[in-house]
């Protein structure tokens, strides 16, 4: 029996199209509480007949014990953390054949580590590997010193995103200029996945999600994408909302009305701007499935979502944060 471990609403929604384009077979799924509608979400999983079995797990809340020093780290902090989650969870992962995970460096992540289990990894986005250095999550990997290959060989402490011993593949979207190596990686399109998924699989995922009735996008609408900008450090609340508001402005004054995608776990305000909001519990790349025709503009910072998005135009305010210039 195969585990898929899914954090975020990219996660489901790759694994929903594995499921329905015959990808994968009938496998085990945990949602973790990282997904903010995740117990939903599996009642809703549930009823769809699309899984054996589902398990909600509360990510959030499982204790962490790291190695207190060098000789604790190597002989007995994957032993001992093993043994501790392994009494708080309703599975056992050493009991399932394979193990699919999106991202490793999270305490289920590192729980595959500790007990010693290969397992699949899938890049955390879209094309995450070929971004991997400008994306947060590179702060977690390893500094390669002179110290990297003795901690490896002596699997002390976690090598996440593609450098773990107990990684068996990693599957992308495209395989090319990835900024990792020396795994087996091979590619599985989802731009492909999507062009095969058919109105009732839409339908499927519509009911799973719980999906909004979706607004009509014209020509003089451009799409707005949002990133918890606030909560992942990068600034305080206020100045994300000042970001966002003059993106909103920019947009406006090139004639454009704005549709606002808030990012899933971005609970900023916007309801004072100029733009239409939409839900934020459901990825985007659904609403972009449900389009006839190319949206005309989308907007983000630092989205990752809009790379997987086909626009007539993209607009990058990632100056906005770093100082840089604005792509277009």
């Amino acid at each position: 029996m195969d585990l898929y471990i899914c954090t975020t609403y990219y996660h489901l929604y790759v694994l929903l199209l594995k499921r329905l384009t015959g990808h994968q077979s009938e496998c085990d799924v945990v949602i973790c509480d990282d997904i903010p509608t995740g117990k939903a979400l599996s009642i809703n999983l549930k009823i769809s007949g699309l899984f054996k079995r589902i398990w909600y797990v509360e990510q959030s809340k499982l204790p962490d014990d790291r190695g207190q020093g060098r000789i604790d780290r190597i002989l007995f902090q994957h032993r001992r953390r093993y043994k501790m989650l392994s009494r708080l969870l309703p599975f056992d992962v050493k009991s399932y054949d394979n193990i699919y995970i999106f991202h490793d460096d999270t305490s289920l992540g590192r729980l595959l580590n500790d007990a010693h289990k290969k397992y699949h990894l899938i890049e955390d986005s879209y094309n995450f590997f070929q971004r991997l250095k400008d994306t947060p999550q590179a702060i977690h990997l390893r500094k390669k010193n002179y110290k990297y290959p003795f901690a490896k060989l002596l699997n002390s402490g976690y090598f996440p995103m593609g450098e773990s011993k107990y990684v068996l593949d990693i599957e992308v979207n495209e395989n090319h200029s990835l900024q990792i190596k020396g795994k087996k990686i091979f590619e599985l399109s989802r731009d492909a996945m999507r062009a095969q998924l058919s109105k009732e699989d839409k339908c499927v995922m519509y009911k799973i999600f719980g999906c909004p009735v979706f607004p009509v996008m014209s020509n003089k609408q451009a799409l707005l994408l949002t990133e918890p900008l606030a909560l992942d450090g990068v600034c305080d609340e206020a100045t994300q909302y000042g970001i966002y508001s003059c993106i909103v402005s920019d947009l406006k004054s090139k004639g454009f009305d704005v549709l606002i995608k808030p990012h899933p776990r971005d609970n900023v305000d916007y309801g004072k701007l100029q733009a239409f909001i939409t839900e934020r519990t459901y990825p985007i790349e659904l609403f972009i499935d449900c389009l006839v025709q190319p949206l005309c503009i989308v907007a983000a910072v630092s989205s990752s979502a809009v790379y997987s998005i086909h626009a007539k135009k993209i607009y990058l305010y990632s100056f906005l944060i770093n100082g840089g210039q604005k792509d277009v």
